[in-house]
């Protein structure tokens, strides 16, 4: 119950956050009391947690309620990068980063079962009091999901604060991470069937059959979103880097960057997605500083019509500044 008023914080948070649309909102405030409301929550569970008996309860309940304050310390820094706050973003993200340093063990096995000898036939443990037993919904994100996602933030913010050197060993260690198999591992154990556990019907194997297929597709999406978080990290934020750096080599490589990752994007998304429009201008900017102006327009007037075609369908995603940022880009490359 309490993990589910956390989560139902954190819920509501993402729904308003959808709901303020892009650029700085007072609508933005609402979203930073629900995710303050949910961090509350989770420090004052903590506390309780320590009251319960039994080592398995205390460290799965504690590690469950870490990957909670993870997420709303990461979701805090965004919405404070947002608000153009950056230095409270960095403080976030690094708040989110001390837990997952400190609860590292932890989160890669919060739902595994325990062992026999902690658990008894009828889910007691070893000295008669009731034990924690694995939830049967245990689609949470795991530590490598939220580690990359950490990282991304990071680098991002590490450039507004000119910071283009950590920011790339950022990139370096994401890179790292998904060569390895650690981004390619089974997020989810297959555990065999317990019957115990939070039941959500009579019949329990239907139940845990649409979950299982649930599960799976949680984990697919994890998946789906790793690998573009991947590919985001490899060349939008390395082009970032590179044009930060603005020497010509750089603006060579960060184009290259950028169409790269307009090719990849072009084949995943729509090629009106939001994410396009932000590449193709980043690209026009960076054609300008190469003074190829003819390239550069045509970037330009391709993020506009996307920019255009996004607000034409009610979309809130841009607002009146990104329009006259992308018609200044314009107005620039004409002059």
């Amino acid at each position: 119950e309490y993990a589910a008023l956390v989560a139902a914080r954190l819920n509501t948070a993402s729904l308003e956050y959808r709901k303020a649309g892009g650029g700085m909102s007072d609508n933005l405030q609402k979203v930073l009391e629900n995710l303050g409301l949910a961090l509350n929550d989770c420090h004052s569970i903590e506390a309780l947690v320590d009251s319960f008996e039994g080592s398995y309860c205390k460290s799965k309940m504690f590690e469950l309620f870490g990957v909670l304050e993870v997420v709303a310390h990461v979701n805090i820094g965004t919405v404070f990068y947002r608000l153009n706050k950056v230095r409270d973003a960095l403080a976030s993200f690094e708040s989110a980063k001390e837990v997952l340093e400190k609860r590292s063990e932890g989160f890669e096995n919060i739902f595994e079962s325990p062992d026999e000898s902690e658990v008894g036939m009828n889910g007691t443990g070893i000295n008669g009091h009731d034990e924690m037993h694995p939830h049967d919904d245990n689609r949470f994100p795991p530590r490598t999901y939220l580690l990359l996602v950490l990282r991304l933030n990071l680098s991002r913010v590490s450039l507004r604060v000119n910071n283009p050197d950590g920011a790339e060993e950022l990139c370096k260690l994401i890179a790292q991470e998904a060569s390895s198999s650690s981004l390619q591992r089974k997020c989810f154990r297959n555990l065999p069937p317990r019957n115990f556990g939070f039941h959500r019907s009579n019949s329990f194997s239907i139940t845990s059959s649409a979950l299982a297929t649930a599960s799976a597709a949680y984990q697919h999406d994890i998946d789906r979103r790793s690998k573009w978080l991947c590919s985001v990290a490899e060349h939008y934020l390395a082009g970032l880097v590179r044009e930060a750096r603005g020497e010509p080599n750089d603006y060579k490589s960060a184009v290259n960057h950028y169409n790269r990752l307009l090719s990849l994007a072009r084949v995943k998304l729509d090629h009106r997605h939001p994410y396009i429009c932000a590449l193709l201008e980043r690209r026009g900017a960076v054609l300008f500083e190469q003074q190829k102006l003819q390239c550069s327009m045509l970037s330009y007037l391709a993020c506009l019509k996307i920019l255009e075609h996004q607000q034409a369908t009610g979309s809130n995603v841009f607002n009146k500044a990104d329009l006259a940022r992308v018609l200044y880009g314009i107005a620039r490359v004409l002059h």
